[in-house]
């Protein structure tokens, strides 16, 4: 049986204190602790004797506790109220601590006690034995009274503060901030100034109201100045979208740019689709354009409007494209967008999206991806249409797999779509890829043979309907078309005794404006052979007749895709001349990339007088007066660019001499407008190309260490240089590269 230890060391210190006990109506509970042991280590004590075999005192002491004589060996009885001691002597089973226990909930819920006091209790007179016992009121000197609290066992009840009293001791905070904003202020960098603040959120609206805001009417609301810039946007935009080529997208954003403030909010909701459309519409994507592009979609998206699906493809198709060859940069930032286009901006991509994702990742040689994403649009239920199907093929091409460009254009056939010259330039390049030159050049044979019996059964003078649909097969004539005849006589007089003929208005007739390979034709030639394709979509004669009219005959394309193989690649020169002479025969224009492929194969393949090379510097020099009296002719379409710049001069480089090099160079700057990136970049060239010619100095034995000589030269430790002739290098100027 174990007991209280706190009412064991109270028994223990009133029988230190030697005192008479008090009436035990007055005495407060607990009794003062003492420092004996508590009678529950007695019991522990009495435990291990029992186990020792000494006789046990546990139970002695537990009964001789209920006796009220003080000559029992202790004062417990006396200390305890009289319910406590009659519950002790009551035989039930219960045992001495849980009555106990029950006496003190007995005290708990009855009336108040005071507090017990040692000095109190000591000092106060206790009745002699056997005299009744009296209580005594508890006063203020003898016992310090204080209320006991509901809320625990012998626990003081304190004067209770209200919350107004308690807020009274600190000052309010000054502006009523809460913990939450002084933790946001703690945690947040930008709060202290340690980082500029966040630019508010931007909740793109799609409500129709929204979606056209403003309208022409707010616009006329705004200030003088701003009509103006309008006005003169909405007319320059609406003259790029009807013809390319009087307003160029650099145009239309100098305009734009010189709005103010935030400037979209100043576009109406109709010229703002117009604006982005004009600055898409770019025949060839670069950095430029890129940059301008994106610019107006910053704002677009600042602005809290919204963007429609064909100009998220845009802008996917200028992350994309604006590089001459794709990588993972450019693959990386046209998923971020699709990612963003779908998740944050919830406009699902279509299927001109996941052929522009197809064509990327393709380009850049992630297969992997490429074929997800094709994937990807089975899962969703697009089907394939003209673009997918060219890319298809394209993509086969680009691993090398002949056979999957066969069965891909298969496919195309198949599936009812048109073919003209533009897939059939694609699986050229396919099979050029992969090696097979000799299915190349049969595909090439065939299309001039389908081109040319379509001419057999046009007459001379047709009427202006059968015109109007010949015109896809017609070029325009240009004045140089013969600035490269001596090239190609020359040539062709070795390699192909049998000169082809001039050009006979018969057989190849003079073409009209039409068929110019443009950006703007080249657009609508496609939307229609689409819809073509799904006009006559299960109808077999139909689909014929329309195929008829497509046009299948080798443009400038054919011919660039041609020469760049058999030129760079194979430095096959009567190949080349035979193409130049179908190019002239057939009224094709020269173009900058025709010549920048010669020059390239000149260069890699070229050799001087007396070597024996096909591309010798004779041949050098007839193209090379071919392209300035292009340049001095003002040919559209032909330009000096770095790339044109660098592979002339390396060509004269690898087929003449130093001096020649510097006469090229200087023809081009005479002819040329360089930034100042581009003349650091063509001087630069040029430098390296004149210093690998440098003569080496010749160095003659001398006794002395250095020393200066008549001529001008040194003697550098014991050896005499002799300086020959002054290089060409000098003569550029005091700028050196090295």
């Amino acid at each position: 049986m174990k007991a209280s230890r706190r009412i064991d060391r109270a028994a223990c210190s009133a029988v230190l204190s030697a005192c008479v006990a008090q009436p035990l109506a007055s005495l407060p509970l607990p009794c003062p602790r003492s420092r004996r042991s508590p009678p529950s280590r007695c019991l522990h004590d009495q435990r291990r004797k029992l186990q020792h075999g000494q006789p046990n005192t546990a139970s002695r002491w537990v009964l001789t506790a209920g006796t009220p004589d003080p000559a029992s060996g202790t004062l417990l009885p006396l200390l305890f109220p009289p319910a406590w001691t009659s519950s002790w002597k009551k035989p039930s089973g219960r045992t001495a601590m849980s009555a106990l226990e029950a006496s003190c909930r007995n005290v708990e819920r009855g009336a108040k006690h005071n507090r017990y006091n040692h000095t109190s209790a000591a000092a106060a007179p206790f009745p002699p034995p056997g005299e009744p016992e009296v209580s005594t009121p508890p006063t203020s000197t003898s016992i310090s009274s204080v209320p006991v609290s509901d809320s625990g066992f012998w626990r003081p009840r304190r004067p209770a503060l209200s919350k107004a009293e308690l807020l009274s001791f600190v000052d309010p905070p000054a502006d009523g901030d809460t913990v939450d904003e002084h933790m946001d202020f703690i945690r947040d960098p930008y709060m202290r100034r340690y980082a500029q603040a966040e630019e508010p959120e931007v909740v793109v609206s799609r409500t129709r109201e929204d979606g056209e805001y403003p309208t022409w009417n707010d616009i006329a609301k705004a200030d003088d100045t701003v009509i103006k810039l309008i006005k003169e946007l909405n007319t320059t935009v609406g003259m790029r979208l009807r013809n390319p080529n009087k307003a160029s997208a650099a145009e239309v954003y100098d305009i734009y740019s010189q709005l103010p403030g935030i400037r979209m909010s100043h576009v109406p909701a109709t010229l703002r689709h117009q604006l982005l459309k004009a600055l898409g519409m770019v025949e060839k994507k670069d950095a430029q354009s890129m940059l301008r592009y994106f610019a107006v979609i910053a704002d677009v998206k600042d602005g809290g409007f919204n963007l429609w699906m064909a100009e998220w493809n845009a802008a996917i198709s200028f992350a994309a494209r604006y590089v001459g060859s794709s990588s993972a940069t450019e693959v990386e930032a046209a998923i971020n967008l699709w990612r963003e286009m779908e998740q944050e901006a919830s406009v699902k991509g279509n299927s001109v999206t996941f052929n522009i994702l197809f064509d990327v990742a393709s380009k850049a040689g992630n297969f992997t991806l490429a074929e997800m994403v094709y994937q990807e649009m089975e899962k969703r239920g697009f089907r394939y249409n003209r673009y997918h199907h060219v890319s298809l093929i394209h993509f086969f091409g680009l691993k090398m797999d002949s056979d999957g460009i066969r069965a891909a254009y298969q496919e195309m056939v198949n599936a009812g779509e048109m073919i003209d010259v533009v897939v059939l330039n694609c699986v050229m390049t396919g099979f050029l890829r992969c090696g097979e030159e000799d299915a190349a050049e049969r595909v090439y044979e065939r299309m001039q043979q389908t081109y040319l019996a379509r001419l057999k059964g046009v007459p001379k003078k047709a009427p202006v309907a059968e015109a109007t649909l010949l015109t896809a097969d017609q070029t325009d004539p240009t004045s140089e078309a013969s600035t490269i005849a001596s090239f190609t006589s020359e040539s062709s007089s070795q390699s192909n005794p049998a000169e082809p003929p001039a050009p006979d208005e018969d057989i190849y007739p003079a073409p009209t404006a039409l068929d110019t390979a443009n950006f703007a034709s080249q657009k609508v030639m496609t939307n229609v052979l689409m819809m073509l394709a799904k006009v006559s979509k299960g109808d077999n004669t139909l689909r014929a007749s329309y195929q008829h009219l497509v046009p299948t005959r080798p443009d400038l394309a054919t011919y660039r895709i041609l020469i760049n193989h058999y030129a760079v690649r194979l430095g096959d020169l009567s190949t080349v001349t035979r193409y130049l002479s179908d190019m002239r025969k057939l009224r094709i224009p020269l173009h900058g990339a025709i010549f920048l492929a010669l020059f390239k194969g000149f260069a890699m393949h070229g050799g001087r007088m007396g070597t024996g090379a096909d591309w010798s510097e004779q041949r050098l020099r007839s193209i090379w007066s071919a392209l300035l009296k292009a340049l001095d002719d003002e040919v559209e379409g032909l330009y000096i660019s770095t790339w044109l710049a660098m592979w002339a001069l390396r060509a004269f480089d690898r087929c003449s001499t130093p001096e020649m090099v510097f006469k090229a160079y200087n023809s081009l700057m005479s002819r040329w407008d360089p930034s100042e990136t581009e003349a650091d970049f063509t001087i630069g060239v040029l430098h390296s190309l004149l210093k690998s010619h440098r003569p080496r100095p010749i160095y003659k034995k001398n006794n002395t260490n250095q020393s200066d000589t008549p001529d001008g030269s040194h003697e550098v430790k014991g050896w005499h240089a002799q300086s020959g002739k002054k290089p060409n290098i000098s003569q550029l100027g005091s700028r050196s590269f090295g």
